[in-house]
């Protein structure tokens, strides 16, 4: 709980993005938008995924922090946090993490390039087996 309250004191001083306090902040954003995600047991900050998103969105949005963009991306993807549930939004948030190295969306990335390339693969044995018909 108290690094919860360290965090909340660094995102109260919200600084420009570009500056080079920006990392400290996009980073305790998305710190909090973990905490609140899933609450943090015997303190009173509880699971509050409405707060999680802005939280993520904010660091996402605003400072480009590439683990608020994959959260995003997971938000949407499931429907949490009040959103609707998008997979083009997903996409999007997910393109721009991967875009910025980070790892867990590269990896999304490529498995879903491999499945579109198995699905193509399939569509062509399936149109020579039609043929040989």
């Amino acid at each position: 709980y108290e690094a919860f309250k360290f965090f909340s004191e660094i995102v109260d001083q919200d600084v420009e993005p570009g500056s080079p306090e920006e990392s400290y902040v996009s980073d305790a954003l998305v710190a909090l938008g973990d905490y609140l995600r899933k609450g943090i047991p015997g303190s009173p900050v509880t699971e509050n995924e409405v707060a999680a998103q802005e939280y993520y969105m904010r660091a996402a949005a605003n400072y480009r922090n590439p683990n608020a963009q994959f959260e995003m991306g997971q938000m949407f993807l499931k429907g949490e946090g009040g959103v609707k549930a998008s997979v083009k939004q997903a996409g999007r948030w997910f393109q721009l993490a991967a875009e910025q190295g980070h790892p867990g969306a590269q990896a999304l990335f490529l498995l879903a390039q491999l499945r579109r390339e198995r699905v193509a693969e399939i569509r062509r044995l399936e149109d020579r087996a039609n043929f040989d018909l």
